[in-house]
């Protein structure tokens, strides 16, 4: 896939600014995380305004996150050098090589911190094909790594056989809205022949999280291989040797600096 098509023109969907647009358009803007601002500096950044809980993402990278519970405990220029370090840095050529990180403008978000009463915030990432999901990956916050699970459409789960397995012990049940999730991921990948949309569901409450277009960039094997070929089988290399490949039209146009 990487070596076939210009990833570099999904720079839109992949700036975790720029897509909100593309998501509002597509499903609603009532699947957007409330933003509390937009930032091409850290120094714009009110610091004594911000709530006791925020999240804070640099919009042209991944992993470029600072999650803050407790605002009192935050080491602030501490925080500040990391964020400069993330706006003088190209995550493309200096992290990971991925060209739809290529053209992104590295600006700061700071979106509300979404909190489950269960203390448990799992992240839903629906594995899309031509438009239709296939597979969903729920992630599990955990100190130490990120472990997930994963199951079928119809919450089927694909026993993994890596060394995580024995670790990912909480039980995740089929979500009641996850009828209501697939059609958000159904819609959200119309058009690309594969992305990863990933959501969140807060008490019942589905928050949109980002369009993924090469996972783990494309360099981690399926556990276990009957998901490889489960994704192998779902996997149409043709769109890709194509000029465009993706069939989605559209560019930003509300490009204003806060919301």
């Amino acid at each position: 896939m990487k070596a076939n098509c210009d990833l570099a023109s999904l720079a839109d969907f992949v700036d975790k600014y720029t897509v909100r647009e593309f998501v509002a358009e597509r499903v609603g803007e009532e699947v957007l995380v409330p933003l509390l601002g937009l930032y091409s500096h850290f120094e714009e950044i009110d610091y004594g305004g911000l709530p006791s809980r925020f999240m804070l993402k640099a919009t042209h990278g991944c992993g470029w996150n600072v999650r803050v519970e407790d605002k009192r405990l935050l080491d602030w220029h501490e925080t500040g050098n990391k964020v400069r370090g993330w706006l003088r840095s190209s995550y493309y050529s200096r992290i990971s090589g991925e060209a739809n990180y290529r053209n992104i403008t590295g600006r700061i978000i700071i979106e509300k911190y979404l909190r489950d009463p269960s203390g448990n915030l799992l992240d839903f990432r629906f594995y899309c094909f031509d438009g239709k999901p296939v597979a969903i990956h729920v992630s599990i916050d955990r100190p130490g790594g990120d472990l997930f699970r994963v199951f079928n459409t119809e919450w089927k789960e694909f026993k993994k056989h890596d060394s995580h397995a024995d670790r990912v012990t909480q039980r995740i049940d089929r979500p009641d809205n996850l009828n209501e999730m697939l059609a958000i991921s159904e819609k959200l990948s119309a058009g690309f022949p594969f992305v990863r949309v990933d959501l969140y569901n807060v008490a019942g409450k589905i928050y949109f999280s980002e369009l993924t277009f090469t996972p783990n960039n494309g360099l981690s094997m399926a556990d276990p291989k009957e998901l490889d070929r489960y994704y192998g089988d779902a996997f149409n290399i043709e769109p890709y040797r194509s000029d465009p490949y993706c069939q989605v039209e559209w560019s930003p146009t509300n490009l204003m600096e806060k919301e």
